[in-house]
């Protein structure tokens, strides 16, 4: 399943309250394009645990670590109204790219796969205890492989 939006627009941050009223209205605008492009193209959303990739088009590369999730931050909301799962749901696996294009043009492809794995939270008492019982079998063994002749 998969999704392509051309021509969102460069937001420009400003500290006037005008600007800011712009800003969110852009983005805003940003979260139903998404969601009503998806909504549109596939109707009912697949069930999750879902895999979803959001590659940023843009003119220059934005740093991996902070700056390009932010810039899709909109789209991402748009794609969790789309599913119907809330975007801190560990049934939804986010990855994000990013492709070069030209001076001006601006867009994302959105990508949804059924995701295969899906792990449950593992508490730190449950995680010490796993370690434990792995430490004691294979001390287990070990003295049992010393013991051979």
């Amino acid at each position: 399943m998969g999704l392509k939006l051309e021509s969102l627009n460069k937001v420009v941050v400003c500290a006037s309250r005008g600007a800011r009223m712009g800003m969110a209205a852009k983005a805003k605008a940003q979260r139903q394009m998404a969601y009503l492009g998806l909504r549109g193209n596939f109707g009912k959303p697949p069930a999750p645990p879902l895999s979803i990739t959001i590659t940023r088009i843009g003119p220059r590369e934005l740093d991996w670590h902070d700056n390009l999730p932010a810039s899709c931050k909109h789209i991402a909301d748009g794609i969790c109204d789309f599913l119907g799962v809330n975007d801190r749901s560990r049934l939804l696996t986010w990855n994000f790219d990013q492709q070069k294009q030209g001076r001006g043009v601006y867009g994302v492809k959105i990508g949804i796969s059924r995701s295969c794995v899906y792990h449950e939270p593992i508490s730190v008492t449950a995680f010490d205890k796993a370690l434990a019982d792995a430490h004691e079998e294979l001390s287990k063994a070990l003295l049992g492989k010393e013991s051979l002749p």
